[in-house]
């Protein structure tokens, strides 16, 4: 027996230990009530197959006890049900560098199917991610999915008590989940959000602070974005929760993937902190659908303060009545920026920005307005309730009531009644003289792409310019296709590593021609900019 421990290249001390090792293995698998990790083993270098045996063990209670080191892994799954994972003070879960390749892997998933899971943290203790390395793109393939702890189909799952650092997803990722309580999280550093919801049907999150999100779009602290109209976001309550410094708003809600065909929202977002936030504090877009119409519901904004952020406090775009939105004992503090405190946005939608109630809220303001109204020509306001109480830092008040906001933006659907036509692109000319402009023309910055033209007057070359911004660490950004009238130019696309892109028209024949470009949008925005007369965006069947 020794020769054999000894040409195995084992000691009799390690092979007992690992005798040991696999007797408490197998009476834990047997249905102990209470194991520790380290029973399965633990080496500070490569601990997953340790962990995920704690995890599969069938133990009531898995404890991951400190060690002299981190406890080091690849992608962990909660796959038994009511089970209870402590991680004891000072302990650091921490992914694998080199590891989760997968754009879809996840440092923990409490995965579908599976009741009554609870991950709490004891003291300090941490799950890390290395988002500095994901987001390399000689390192790895672009994702914004790589979520540290992943609530996947599953129901009555609690997290708390922990700080989770440096995704390359999200902090919390919240998916076909039911009733999840999430207390007393820091989520930090995520390269994508704090926390996304894309369907849940009760979901309590308290005392929990999302910050210092940056890397992929949208980059806020939480974003409730559904991927289609099957998703939901039901019985919600984000309740004494902070929103802080990060890169775009600290809450997005952005429904416009919710039709009339999904169920009801019901959101609550009460006594939390939405300040200094790069962006917006809160920025809501509604839902709409020319096909299937808008989702109903009611969400609740109340006892919350924004503040600091860097754009404005609250965007309200898009918000065409279906949905109740009650604004209720708010502080709106635009103290520190010069546009509007409160914008009222339908200018993506030709209806009417409606059904909105006002109660007990402040707008706090220096020398901009309180608020501003944007919509397309006809657009107004109808069904608003309740005022807004605008404190100006000289000391003077005024209220602004629900019937002087409608009053003053009232619908002209006469202006609605308009046609649009095809262009006759040959006959399109610029209207001054052609020659190199003193400063060129750049277009807006558009999300799902345009078609850009550019009139040539002649035979020369016309270097125009292609620009991109929020695009991802690498992989494609946009394919546009240049032609003129009468042929086909070619193909050509954009990624991170050439954020602008010089496209020089080479123009042969006499006479003059135009040049179309059509730009389809994969990640980011793109514009263009061009130093000559007569170019433009074409919006004939609308823009975005």
């Amino acid at each position: 027996m020794k020769n054999t421990f000894m040409k195995s290249g084992f000691g009799i001390k390690a092979a007992l230990a690992a005798m040991a090792a696999c007797a408490i293995g197998c009476a834990a698998a047997a249905g102990e009530d209470v194991v520790k990790a380290s029973q399965f083993g633990w080496n500070g270098e490569d601990d997953t197959a340790a962990l995920q045996k704690a995890l599969n063990s069938g133990a009531k209670k898995v404890v991951v006890d400190r060690q002299k080191g981190d406890w080091v892994t690849r992608p962990l799954f909660v796959r038994k049900s009511n089970m209870e994972i402590v991680l004891e003070d000072g302990v650091t879960l921490r992914a694998k560098k080199g590891e989760f390749h997968s754009i879809v892997d996840s440092l923990v998933t409490i995965d579908k199917e599976t009741k009554g899971v609870t991950l709490r943290g004891e003291g300090k203790a941490r799950l890390v991610m290395n988002k500095a390395d994901y987001i390399d793109p000689e390192k790895y393939k672009y994702s914004q999915w790589r979520h540290t702890v992943f609530l996947r189909g599953c129901s009555d799952a609690t997290v708390k008590d922990l700080t989770l650092l440096s995704s390359g997803g999200d902090g919390v990722y919240v998916n076909n989940a039911k009733n999840a309580l999430l207390e007393n999280l820091v989520c930090d550093d995520h390269n994508r959000q704090g926390i996304s919801i894309i369907a849940v049907d009760g979901l309590v999150v308290r005392n929990c602070r999302f910050s210092n999100t940056y890397g992929a779009y949208p980059m806020a602290g939480l974003d409730f974005e559904p991927n289609n109209d099957a998703n939901y976001c039901e019985n919600v309550l984000f309740e004494k929760c902070a929103f802080v410094s990060n890169a775009t708003s600290g809450v997005i809600f952005c429904l416009p993937n919710f039709t009339a065909r999904s169920r009801p929202v019901t959101i609550t977002m009460r006594d939390c902190e939405m300040s200094w936030n790069k962006l917006y504090g809160i920025s809501y877009i509604g839902s709409e659908n020319d096909k299937h119409g808008a989702v109903s519901g009611r969400i609740v904004i109340e006892g919350c303060r924004m503040e600091g952020n860097g754009s404005r406090p609250f965007l309200l775009r898009n918000q065409v009545g279906t949905i109740e939105l009650v604004v209720k004992d708010c502080v709106i503090d635009g103290r520190n920026v010069s546009k509007p405190a409160l914008r009222l946005d339908n200018g993506s939608y030709s209806k009417n920005l409606a059904n909105v109630k006002f109660d007990n809220v402040k707008i706090l303001v220096d020398k901009a307005k309180p608020y501003e109204f944007a919509g397309m020509a006809g657009i107004g306001l109808v069904g608003v309730e309740g005022a807004l109480d605008v404190e100006r830092a000289d000391g003077t008040r005024t209220r602004i009531t629900a019937e002087k906001l409608m009053a003053d933006h009232k619908p002209r659907p006469e202006l609605l009644k308009f046609q649009s036509r095809e262009p006759n692109y040959k006959k399109l000319k610029p209207v001054v003289p052609f020659a190199k402009l003193a400063k060129p023309v750049k277009t807006p910055a558009f999300r799902f792409g345009q078609t850009f033209m550019q009139y040539v007057p002649g035979p020369g070359e016309y270097p125009i310019k292609f620009t991109f911004g929020g695009a991802p660490k690498s992989g494609l950004v946009a394919t546009i296709r240049a032609r003129s009238l009468g042929a086909d130019v070619g193909e050509f696309t954009m990624d991170k590593k050439a954020s602008e892109f010089e496209y020089v028209i080479r123009h042969k024949s006499a006479g003059p021609n135009l040049y179309i470009f059509e730009v389809a949008v994969d990640w980011g925005k793109v514009s263009v900019t061009s130093p000559w007369p007569g170019c433009g965006t074409l919006a004939q069947k609308g823009i975005r």
